[in-house]
């Protein structure tokens, strides 16, 4: 009888105990999840908060990319992308073979990358809005809008302009007024369609506002690589697409006669005199000594009225290959 009772005492005592230890348990849970106004102020925004960041953030986020593999080194805080590289922000596009991103500073490098038997593919195709042009090396900061490009080849509108140092600033967004420039060093333009140009005009100097002006300092007529004795003391060439205006006309032609040597064809001058008259004045020139200059002008007035008309002077140059005397020959037409 006395062993009962000792056995139902100590089951009482046990289920007590358990009893007060599950309370115990149950009580402390909230104490380890506090939920207060003052903490859930720190960790979520509520209406009216305001987000501050940093002054050298940029506007918009940058998308980059390749096919081949990317490197992030937190260290120097850059990502080196190999293969197809591409890096997107807003308006602009970059393409390369390998591009460095270094997002501390906003700034990007792209250069092309040697294939297997040394050839450099992936060169650097960048673009903004409506400009577009490849170069060997380039450097361009997204903050600042401004860049380097190397062994750079850009098009406006007929011009093609090939520069071995050039360095570009982006128009700004907020202003309508701004315009892209520009700035080149020992760059040749030219409207010769190969990749490496037949002739064109050199200038040391030169400073390029697409679809406006192209304005060169001292520049020397090139031809083959080959500097030649017709030099100008400085150029401003309207490029404007939309409208007519008084500039230079690039030669349509470059060849190469047994008799009057190297030469030039059509090169000139253009001049609108109204809405519905111009006058281009164009020449022919060979190394030789042979030339022409003639005169055309086309007049047209929708519904009612169009022609043109042409003068022209040439003066040729003939050598007698048997007797090495030059003739000089001339005709008006």
């Amino acid at each position: 009888m006395k062993t009962n009772a000792l056995i139902t005492f100590l089951c009482w005592l046990a289920t007590a105990y358990f009893a007060v230890a599950q309370t115990d348990t149950l009580q402390a849970v909230p104490d380890t999840l506090p939920v207060s106004a003052s903490s859930r102020q720190d960790t979520l925004l509520l209406p009216g908060d305001v987000i501050r960041l940093s002054g050298d953030s940029l506007d918009a986020p940058v998308d980059y990319g390749a096919t081949d593999s990317m490197v992030l080194d937190n260290d120097e805080k850059k990502i080196y992308l190999y293969g197809n590289a591409f890096v997107n922000y807003t308006d602009i596009s970059l393409k390369a073979g390998f591009i460095v991103f270094d997002w501390q500073n906003n700034l990007v490098y792209a250069e092309g990358i040697p294939d297997s038997t040394g050839t450099m593919e992936g060169i650097p195709e960048f673009n903004q809005g409506e400009q577009v042009f490849n170069a060997q090396r380039m450097r361009y900061n997204f903050k600042t809008g401004k860049g380097i490009v190397y062994d750079v080849t850009t098009q406006q509108n007929d011009v093609i302009v090939h520069g071995a140092k050039t360095k570009f600033i982006s128009a700004e967004k907020k202003d309508t007024t701004s315009n892209d420039i520009f700035f080149s060093e020992n760059a040749l333009f030219t409207t010769c369609t190969a990749e490496h140009p037949h002739f064109g005009i050199r200038s040391r100097k030169q400073k390029v506002v697409p679809n406006k002006l192209v304005i060169v300092g001292p520049s020397q007529l090139e031809i083959m690589d080959v500097p030649t004795p017709i030099w100008l003391p400085f150029g401003f060439f309207p490029i404007n697409k939309q409208t007519r205006s008084t500039g230079l006309l690039f030669p349509s032609d470059y060849e190469y006669s047994n008799q009057w040597g190297f030469g030039l064809r059509d090169v000139g001058w253009f001049f609108p005199l109204g809405e519905h008259v111009n006058l281009a004045l164009r020449s022919d020139i060979y190394l030789k000594g042979t030339w022409g200059i003639n005169a055309s002008s086309d007049y047209r007035k929708r519904y009612k009225y169009a022609g043109n008309l042409r003068l022209g002077f040439d003066s040729r140059k003939v050598e007698n290959l048997s007797t090495a005397d030059f003739t000089r020959t001339k005709s008006l037409s």
